[in-house]
């Protein structure tokens, strides 16, 4: 299964939280939403779903 992680330094100090997000799995499946990233260290996405750590 492949994973990625993304640091999200750049939404630190930022009062802004929701962000407009797009993601495409393996299996073609989609998300798109707004996510709110307040508090959020890291964004994992791998070939079925996605978290926050």
């Amino acid at each position: 299964m492949s994973r990625a992680t993304v640091p999200l330094e750049r939404l630190y100090g930022d009062e802004r939280c929701k962000v407009q997000t797009r993601v495409v799995f393996a299996d073609a499946r989609a998300f798109t939403s707004p996510v709110d990233y307040c508090g959020v260290t890291n964004l994992v996405v791998t070939d079925r779903n996605m978290f926050t750590e």
